[in-house]
């Protein structure tokens, strides 16, 4: 039920803050790169309250291709985001670690919806870490898992700042040593593949709060025809403040579900300033 609530919460904004599509550039490609770096840093010397030396650093990075005719629409988007922080005498840790390509071919029949094909990668650049271990343990690394997933179906894109798509997907996971991801526990052998089929739907929606705030948003389900009752749920949100031209604070906010990495729904929030410059 409330999964169906998020969706038509979506469905409602997008009308309520929608703009048509431009239609004015068809048959070129349109690049779009956006850079950005967020720094934090604390140094103590003789300082009786108590405190350790930090510094952190976070990159993020967005790349988009976009090619549209009267007839056809082909997207691309890539996102690196990659941090890492230290704190006193320990060594730097990993606190951001992400890798996503998306894919997707939409052909126009002038529904109210448009059939679709699309494909997309999630992975890490490194390792990660639990840190609240004793011993520290490596719980993911690059392609280690990866998550390919294929999918087709319909997408409703009307509006630029609201787009959702639901269909048919193919789901594989890859591993090499983190085989929890992949690993059946009823079997003897480890495995390090696991193909899935069942339902997507992912949903983005952006609008600005204020005129100087942007919010955006992502929301991604994904259930297996063989365990329906069971949804994996990621759900992106990030709140832009903008200072300047090019000084932004952002605020993420991160939850994440899927039984096969835990039982509990997990969540992740960062806070940052830092400088972002959109190049084109």
């Amino acid at each position: 039920m409330y999964k169906n609530i998020i969706l038509l919460t979506f469905f409602f904004l997008s009308n309520l803050f929608g703009k048509t599509q431009d239609t004015t550039a068809l048959y070129k490609w349109k690049p779009g790169l956006t850079l950005g770096l967020k720094i934090s840093q604390l140094a103590l010397s003789n300082w009786q309250a108590g405190g350790e030396n930090t510094i952190s650093w976070v990159t993020e990075n967005d790349f988009s291709l976009t090619y549209e005719t009267k007839n056809w629409n082909f997207s691309n988007n890539l996102s690196l985001i990659f941090g890492r922080t230290k704190t006193g005498i320990k060594t730097f840790r990993t606190t951001h670690n992400k890798i996503q390509l998306e894919h997707q071919l939409s052909y126009k029949i002038n529904w109210l919806v448009n059939p679709f094909i699309g494909n997309s990668l999630r992975t890490y650049f490194t390792k990660g870490y639990d840190y609240k271990k004793s011993e520290e343990k490596s719980t993911v690394n690059f392609f280690d898992p990866a998550y390919l997933t294929q999918s087709l179906g319909f997408a409703y894109q009307k509006f630029k700042n609201f787009k959702f798509r639901f269909g048919v997907a193919v789901q594989e996971v890859f591993t090499s040593k983190h085989n929890s991801f992949t690993d059946n526990s009823l079997t003897r052998t480890i495995e390090k593949f696991k193909l899935e089929t069942g339902i997507e739907s992912i949903t983005s929606f952006e609008t600005y709060l204020h005129k100087n705030i942007n919010y955006k948003t992502k929301l991604r389900l994904f259930t297996r025809f063989k365990r329906f009752n069971i949804w994996d749920i990621r759900f992106d949100n990030s709140f832009i403040a903008k200072v300047n031209s090019y000084l932004k604070i952002k605020l993420d906010i991160f939850i994440l579900y899927e039984k096969a990495q835990s039982i509990k729904t997990q969540f992740w929030q960062a806070l940052n300033l830092g400088i972002t410059y959109k190049l084109f």
